[in-house]
């Protein structure tokens, strides 16, 4: 558990620099490494080292800085080399730092790959694969993050519900590969509206969550109109015979919890719902 939390650690320092910045902690690590080489002498191996830099630049997944890293380690190795130890030939230290190329190169390789393999898989693992939302566990590891910097800036946030109404009826008369395809075009329409800044979430079949940071009542009433119309636009295009209900709150700081906002704009969804309002039903959130 403790490796878990380093390694993330570790890799969430690394997201968050630029090439910029990595280029210059890599040349600054490479040639460090190499002036430690060079004053320990030849008796001491500081072979290992010089992978921290080539695994950084790989594992942040910036090619042109991973191979960077590969030969400016290769060099700098090859310099000490030579000013630490007496050759009889030319080529024998060239030779060896041709090797350690190769085997930086070939490392770097493998953790960009892994890397990517990694991001692959947890995005799959957080994305729904038929409407290209979130799934439920991503939107409350994101939402955390957002609840707690909206707090501390006292801003406002907008939580949405969203269901699509006769959705069981289209799944029972028309199939489910109708329904699916529902969902992804109603999932890559919201995706489209929403700005990079906000969350949707499919919370489980025909039911969506929108978490709209910096949103207030009125920004939230235009935002979410505007959508319900594309739908309905959408929906009518393709012949679809469904509706939409919509609920949200609008959360003022001190913000509540997710799960408390997702429910009570759940219980306005549902009153819009029963209703028949072609509207959504918006209000503040007030604690009990």
């Amino acid at each position: 558990m403790q490796g878990k939390r380093l390694t993330g650690a570790h890799s969430g320092w690394l997201s968050r620099q630029s090439p910029v910045a990595l280029l210059i902690a890599v040349i600054v690590l490479v040639l460090g490494i190499g002036v430690a080489d060079f004053l320990t002498g030849a008796q001491v191996s500081f072979s290992i080292f010089y992978l921290i830099p080539v695994a950084a630049a790989a594992w942040r997944g910036q090619r042109a800085s991973a191979w960077f890293a590969c030969i400016l380690s290769a060099a700098v190795w090859l310099v000490v080399d030579t000013k630490s130890m007496d050759y009889p030939n030319w080529f024998i230290p060239v030779w060896n730092a041709g090797v350690r190329l190769g085997f930086f190169v070939i490392t770097a390789t493998l953790l960009i790959r892994l890397s990517e393999a990694l991001a692959e898989q947890t995005q799959l693992a957080e994305i729904d694969s038929l409407s290209g939302a979130l799934n439920r566990r991503a939107l409350e590891r994101q939402a955390s993050y957002v609840l707690q910097l909206a707090d501390r800036h006292q801003h406002s946030v907008v939580v949405a519900y969203l269901d699509i109404d006769n959705f069981k009826r289209i799944n029972d008369t028309l199939g489910h590969a109708v329904g699916d395809e529902i969902l992804r075009a109603m999932g890559g329409l919201l995706r489209s509206r929403l700005r990079d800044t906000d969350l949707l979430c499919r919370l489980g079949g025909d039911e969506f969550a929108m978490l709209l940071p910096e949103t207030d009542f009125a920004g939230a009433s235009a935002l979410i109109k505007d959508v319900l119309g594309d739908l309905q636009q959408l929906a009518g295009s393709r012949h679809w015979d469904i509706g939409f209900s919509v609920g949200a709150v609008v959360c003022e700081s001190p913000l509540p919890l997710l799960e408390a906002a997702i429910r009570r704009a759940d219980e306005l969804m549902y009153a819009c719902k029963v209703s028949r309002i072609q509207s959504p039903v918006i209000e503040y959130f007030l604690r009990r």
